[in-house]
């Protein structure tokens, strides 16, 4: 499969998976969405995770290069992930 045919996408913890695929293989998806994703996959002191998914923040990148993608969001009124999806 190509990476330029290839997308992954989900919702609350599928949209966590989803970005966290989209992180561990760059050189497989083009497209990548999470849907009110939950907090649990970037380390940070200040919002009090300390066992993220992926311990630092700055390594934290997509490859949606090159004419890729990249959505990351939730609704207003979420009252599941509140405002969490706005760190990534």
């Amino acid at each position: 499969m190509k990476k330029e045919d290839s997308a992954i996408a989900g919702i609350s913890l599928g949209g966590t998976t989803a970005l966290y695929n989209g992180y561990l293989f760059k050189e497989r998806f083009k497209f990548v969405a999470g849907i009110s994703p939950n907090y649990q996959l970037l380390t940070s002191k200040e919002r009090k995770i300390f066992n993220g998914w992926i311990a630092k923040p700055e390594d934290f990148v997509l490859g949606t290069d090159n004419g890729g993608f990249a959505f990351i969001g939730n609704g207003t009124a979420d009252t599941g992930t509140g405002s969490h999806p706005r760190y990534y």
